[in-house]
């Protein structure tokens, strides 16, 4: 019987998971879109990309995130879980710029 001292709590991911989890959500919006474009005599007025706006900002929020986990952290592979941290990060603000028509 576990006492109020002894209670058991779920252990975090480990960093290099958060940040692989990052990087899948940027990249799925280069497979999976959808976009509302407005056009007004042919020309391009509004473009947006919902899915590219979700999945980059969830992207920017778990690079930023991992990127503090692993600059706090210590050992082995830190360096790997700070590329990734970075690489997810970037993936995450290319996708809010496509979602919001910088590249339209």
């Amino acid at each position: 019987m576990q006492t109020d001292d002894e209670v058991s709590l779920p252990k975090p991911l480990p960093p290099k998971a958060l940040q692989i989890g990052g990087l899948v959500s940027g990249v799925l919006p280069f497979f999976l879109s959808t976009t509302t474009v407005e056009t007004v005599n042919g020309v391009v007025t509004s473009y947006r990309d919902t899915a590219a706006i979700g999945g980059g900002g969830f992207a920017s929020l778990i690079g930023l995130v991992g990127l503090v986990l692993a600059l706090r952290g210590t050992g082995q592979g830190r360096g790997v879980a700070i590329g990734l941290a970075l690489a997810s990060l970037a993936l995450g603000a290319l996708q809010l710029a496509r979602g919001f028509g910088a590249f339209a």
